[in-house]
């Protein structure tokens, strides 16, 4: 691969992809339900878990945006996380952006994100903590979207108020007390391991992490012949999980880019 494809696949530009062509499992991105049981492997899961419903989400601008940053996330974490974070997380904040006559991302302001907090305290009565995760999923929309060329505010409307000084700084510093990799510093991790690295053992656990979310004890569980293809032609790896999961590691499909395919490889 070129010096000029892997900064494409670093910098992915979205205005490139057709999203009318896209499918997700058996799914078309356009569909208002997401069949997403092609990218789980056949366990004790209710079917109804198995699909992302997005149509409680009355707005079509909104809708878009919520599509396309789920198909995003279904390229880095477990895809029962995504239908969580769509049909839980993101269904209280478009009934509030429906109450209050917000359309579409692109028209969030900061004073909508402080009331959406004290809306998720005051209405909802949720905790600190949840309030602080609904928030946080808001912003890194908004963030991600920002990259990606999607159809959100461009201005930084979460400088010196973002989630987690909103929400996080108590309840995150009692949970978890080391704070994340700040997001220059991580893409400079990365930017140094595809160009630099010469240990290809080093090179490949940050890449494959960092484009996986993947633990390095998971990352250690790779074997040969981990890199198969669904029948809509999506590569994915076959990894050993054991988060989540009682008794020995089970095997999980993790859906990977060309970046993580070479390294593999």
């Amino acid at each position: 691969m070129t010096e000029q494809n892997l900064k494409w696949q670093l910098q992915p530009d979205n205005s490139v992809i057709n999203w009318d062509s896209v499918m997700i499992g058996s799914s078309h991105f356009s569909d208002d339900i997401w069949d997403i049981s092609a990218l789980i492997l056949p366990k004790a899961t209710i079917n109804s878990m198995k699909r992302i419903d997005f149509r409680f989400i009355e707005s079509a601008a909104m809708k878009n945006t919520i599509k396309q940053y789920a198909y995003h996330k279904l390229g880095k974490i477990k895809p029962l996380t995504v239908k969580n974070m769509v049909n839980s997380r993101l269904a209280s904040f478009c009934s509030f952006c429906m109450s209050n006559g917000i359309l579409k991302f692109s028209d969030l302001t900061r004073e909508h994100i402080l009331t959406y907090g004290l809306w998720l305290k005051e209405e909802k009565k949720l905790a600190k903590g949840s309030i602080y995760n609904c928030v946080h999923l808001v912003e890194d929309i908004v963030k991600v979207g920002q990259i990606k060329g999607w159809d959100v505010p461009q201005s930084d409307i979460f400088i010196g108020m973002s989630s987690y000084q909103l929400w996080g700084q108590k309840w995150a510093t009692r949970t978890n007390k080391t704070k994340p990799i700040p997001p220059d510093v991580f893409d400079k991790i990365l930017h140094y391991a595809v160009y630099y690295e010469q240990d290809i053992l080093t090179k490949a656990g940050i890449i494959i992490q960092t484009q996986t979310g993947l633990r390095i004890s998971e990352v250690l569980s790779i074997q040969e012949g981990c890199v198969k293809t669904t029948s809509d032609g999506y590569e994915y790896m076959e990894v050993l999980l054991s988060k989540t999961e009682k008794g020995e590691p089970v095997v999980h499909k993790v859906f990977i880019n060309e970046l993580v395919k070479d390294t593999i490889h």
